[in-house]
């Protein structure tokens, strides 16, 4: 087999590149939340402004006068931001397990691609990478339930606006995540420390997943 350079076809630095990658969406999606967080304070200060200037009996109206536009900063913008980022992280994640799985065949001059296989997404890709390059992935336990439970979600944003069905697994990812509320037949809500933990997650398992590409460039380049 002709020596493979995995710095030229990006091996090497795939996981580090997509940590990375997460770091700057972890940034990004703080300034959001802080963005929204300082609406909503401004929108606190001027209601309770409003409350000092008015009698008690006026107090009620007052409030309802202003309802609409906090549901907006505490519910539906910071919610519409945190589906939305969600989606794309998924996409980002699928994106990166294909590459992988790419540059790994070419690597290997493997005849398979993850394309052949049965399944779709990134279950495919995890397929492919145990099955052709024989990667070790027990160790992703914790990372990959909770980005198993992820992908439920994102899938019910997309295909079902969000509505939480009767799921058994899916309602039970629901009940055992503090960022996470709702109840079958509502709008699924996503706390604002979700796509933190979704990152982090994410995070966690790039870098075992390092582990296993570092592993396998090492046995490729002693053949």
């Amino acid at each position: 087999m002709t020596a493979v350079d995995f710095f030229q076809n990006g091996l090497y630095f795939i996981c580090h590149t997509a940590r990375h990658e997460l770091a700057e969406f972890r940034e990004f999606n703080a300034a959001i939340e802080d963005m929204w967080r300082q609406r909503d304070d401004d929108l606190q200060g001027q209601i309770d402004g409003s409350l000092a200037r008015y009698f008690p009996d006026v107090h009620h109206e007052i409030i309802q006068a202003y309802a609409e536009e906090l549901h907006r900063n505490q519910y539906k913008f910071p919610g519409v931001h945190r589906e939305s980022v969600l989606i794309t992280l998924y996409s980002f994640l699928e994106s990166q397990m294909n590459e992988v799985c790419d540059i790994i065949a070419d690597s290997i001059d493997s005849q398979i691609r993850y394309t052949h296989l049965k399944g779709k997404g990134v279950n495919r890709a995890l397929t492919f990478l145990v099955r052709v390059a024989q990667f070790d992935l027990s160790s992703m336990g914790s990372e990959w339930s909770f980005i198993k439970g992820a992908n439920q979600l994102r899938n019910l944003v997309v295909h079902n606006g969000g509505i939480l069905r009767n799921d058994p697994k899916l309602n039970a990812f629901v009940r055992n995540n503090n960022n996470v509320y709702g109840k079958p037949g509502s709008h699924i809500s996503l706390g604002p420390g979700f796509i933190d933990e979704f990152i982090s997650n994410l995070d966690g398992f790039f870098e075992k997943l390092d582990r296993e590409v570092q592993r396998f460039i090492s046995t490729v380049d002693t053949q």
